[in-house]
């Protein structure tokens, strides 16, 4: 196990660099190492393998981007590119990439729907996805949404046959074959 602080700020002068409390005739005296972000090297920590380093390194790139949302923006994409570079599993880069977005999230509603727009282009380039099985997609979803319709009807009619109602009206009213719903009866009883 390793704690550490990271610090985002300059301390005051003289502050120690460990934390003591007593109470009771009891004391507690923790050294620990601190990191100052704004003395870690950018360019290092983006050639690191270690996902650690990427988000000290996020979080340094708030500290450089001020106010600006722009940089934000720049940042981010940069960030997102070391990720796709590293070959990490999908999930791995999706925590750390919540991360890094949370950090780094452009402050204006405008600027965060712009990059939001980007990064939708983004996943539409990485979908290396043929005619054809857009195609049968598309064809998948057309008969999946009908069987969804027919089924809705079904339930509809039983729901409609266990009120008491004539199975001519169901028929009429849910737009099946009487025939059909004379079949939901009989499997029903």
């Amino acid at each position: 196990m390793v704690s550490m602080a990271i610090l985002t700020a300059p301390r005051p002068k003289g502050e120690p660099e460990r934390y003591e409390h007593a109470s009771y005739g009891n004391e507690l005296r923790y050294v620990y190492p601190t990191v100052k972000l704004w003395e870690l090297a950018a360019e290092q920590l983006a050639a690191s393998q270690n996902p650690f380093d990427l988000a000290l390194l996020a979080a340094r790139r708030v500290i450089d981007s001020g106010r600006s949302d722009n940089k934000r923006i720049a940042f981010l994409k940069h960030l997102g590119g070391l990720l796709d570079e590293r070959g990490w599993s999908r999930e791995r880069c999706l925590t750390l990439y919540r991360f890094i977005e949370w950090a780094l999230r452009p402050r204006s509603e405008e600027k965060y729907e712009e990059y939001m727009e980007w990064m939708r282009k983004e996943e539409e380039k990485k979908m290396y996805v043929t005619v054809a099985e857009k195609i049968g997609m598309e064809k998948g979803m057309e008969i999946g949404l009908e069987k969804g319709k027919e089924e809705t009807k079904k339930e509809a009619a039983l729901r409609m046959l266990d009120k008491g109602l004539a199975p001519s009206l169901i028929a009429e009213c849910v737009d099946l074959a009487e025939e059909e719903v004379l079949r939901l009866r009989e499997e029903r009883s």
